[in-house]
């Protein structure tokens, strides 16, 4: 199952957000930082 939420994840970001939205380089990487520091939170068990 995670796999798969990554994938769809990393689908999101790479084209949703780039080619349909047309985000900017700077608000994909921002969201993928995001992502980012969630899971290792998550990891933590401090969310």
């Amino acid at each position: 199952m995670k796999n798969s939420f990554l994938y769809f994840l990393s689908k999101y970001l790479n084209t949703y957000l780039s080619l349909t939205v047309g985000a900017s380089n700077n608000t994909i990487k921002a969201y993928s930082d995001t992502f980012k520091l969630y899971f290792y939170l998550q990891n933590k068990n401090i969310i």
